[in-house]
């Protein structure tokens, strides 16, 4: 499915999209050791971790898209959507 028709569908707020926005999303990963490349990365704070801390890390995998409910830090040129 293309990022741009998934970014419709969420109720979140998009903070950039022009990099990847006609590119083709593969599948949706929370772990950033398992992102592939075309995969969207939804960052969760869990018990022990938060995957705020590893989104430089799962755009280095491949992620195009990282869904967040954190504050982005660095220079993120990759599709953000902060719900």
């Amino acid at each position: 499915m293309l990022l741009s028709k998934i970014i419709n569908e969420l109720a979140g707020s998009v903070l950039s999209v022009e990099k990847f926005k006609e590119c083709e999303i593969i599948g949706v990963c929370e772990n950033s050791k398992r992102v592939s490349d075309g995969d969207i990365f939804v960052a969760i704070k869990g018990e022990t971790q938060d995957g705020n801390s590893f989104i430089t890390s799962a755009i280095k995998q491949g992620a195009k898209c990282v869904v967040t409910d954190g504050e982005i830090k660095g220079n993120i040129k990759e599709t953000v959507i902060k719900c």
